[in-house]
């Protein structure tokens, strides 16, 4: 069974101090995904719907080759993906530019709170401008473990992949995230 991770946090958090907590499930309904699965001890009790063991095929959505890549500095690049993002609405994309040897990180739109950084970054490719949701691209770069990662695309509205970088500049084997691109409005 595949139980939601932030479900599976809370409950050890309030369990914590309980000496028997029951597990109890429904059955499986192909129809509407997973059951349900029941937690209860301690006078506390606590209920969720388990995720459907069906991945879509993610295989089929990791590009095998691509235009461009940047190298970034991990703990740079995540602070300030994380500066831009708190005026990020929760649906607005982060925007990255790339151009120069430098991406601009920019979040925000009209009369709202507008957020940008600017980094030096390892660009291979021609100029371009690629949107992500900034939550996504946090959890993808900082998953690498690494303290340098490199963002694969091919374009604009293609599936991206991180990957970690060892400290020669080649990447980390075992470790691929792939992010889609959110369409940036003209």
């Amino acid at each position: 069974m595949l139980v939601p991770a932030k479900v599976l946090a809370a409950a050890a958090k309030a369990f914590a101090g309980v000496a028997e907590v029951e597990i109890s499930m429904t059955g499986q309904d192909e129809k509407f995904g997973g059951g349900l699965l029941g937690l209860s001890g301690g006078g506390l009790s606590t209920t969720t719907r388990l995720l459907d063991p069906q991945f879509p095929n993610f295989r089929a959505l990791m590009p095998k080759e691509f235009e461009a890549h940047a190298d970034l500095q991990a703990g740079s690049f995540l602070e300030a993906v994380k500066r831009v993002g708190l005026v990020a609405e929760r649906d607005t994309p982060v925007k990255l530019t790339f151009a120069d040897g430098q991406v601009t990180i920019e979040a925000g739109t009209g009369d709202e709170a507008h957020g940008v950084e600017v980094l030096p970054v390892k660009w291979t490719g021609e100029p371009m401008t690629i949107a992500f949701n900034h939550t996504f691209l946090l959890e993808g770069i900082a998953a690498t473990g690494s303290p340098a990662a490199r963002l694969k695309v091919v374009s604009e509205i293609r599936p991206a992949i991180v990957v970690g970088l060892a400290g020669d500049g080649e990447p980390v084997p075992g470790y691929e995230y792939l992010i889609m691109p959110i369409r940036l409005s003209s």
